[in-house]
């Protein structure tokens, strides 16, 4: 799904406004804030970080959130993450040392094959992972692999591992395993302008 870069604004200030709100007024209602972005009529998948400033440490992530409405997914993703943060424990003047990751995700595409085929679709830095067996489930995001310095072996381990599975299940038949890429955009400062990783 392509967003332009006025609807790529308006869904990272979406999710500014949702946390600020969220973590200020204990009366907060998301759809106020979905209702006052509800020009952008799309629907996708995100996922959003919060990152402390300026030491770039990953604060709190949102599992993928799926809508038909992209707005929607925004403010449960940046809920998502706050609890991942431990929002109950953000003093509001926190909010200002923090910045908002937004990855907007393409359709996730099953890995078919052999464990040796699933190793070789994977493109470091290109695709994210999700690894899904019955009810254990794990997302990493692309910049994950770079981040840490991992090849395909090693990021299909750690996925597994995240869902708390033994590292090698991926090799199972039994085991799905997708992966997708994302357009990736970040505050280059809290509220401060909009760059594409």
């Amino acid at each position: 799904m392509e967003y332009s870069e006025r609807e790529v604004e308006d869904l990272i200030r979406v999710a500014r406004v949702c946390m600020e709100l969220s973590v200020r007024s204990p009366s907060f209602h998301p759809e106020i804030v979905e209702q006052q972005y509800s020009h952008i009529r799309k629907g996708g998948s995100v996922v959003v970080r919060l990152i402390d400033y300026p030491t770039s440490t990953v604060y709190g992530t949102s599992e993928i959130v799926d809508s038909i409405n992209v707005v929607k997914a925004v403010v449960q993703a940046t809920l998502s993450a706050e609890f991942d943060a431990g929002k109950l424990s953000l003093p509001p003047q926190r909010i200002d040392e923090i910045v908002v990751e937004l990855n907007l995700l393409d359709n996730p595409t099953k890995i078919t094959g052999s464990f040796i085929n699933r190793e070789k679709e994977i493109d470091i830095g290109k695709h994210g992972l999700m690894v899904e067996y019955g009810a254990r489930k794990s997302i990493l995001l692309p910049s994950y692999a770079l981040e840490h310095g991992m090849d395909r072996k090693r990021l299909l381990e750690e996925a597994c591992e995240l869902a708390r599975l033994p590292r090698d299940y991926w090799k199972q038949p039994s085991t799905n395993i997708y992966k997708f890429a994302v357009e990736r955009y970040i505050e280059e400062a809290p509220s401060g302008g909009i760059k594409r990783l």
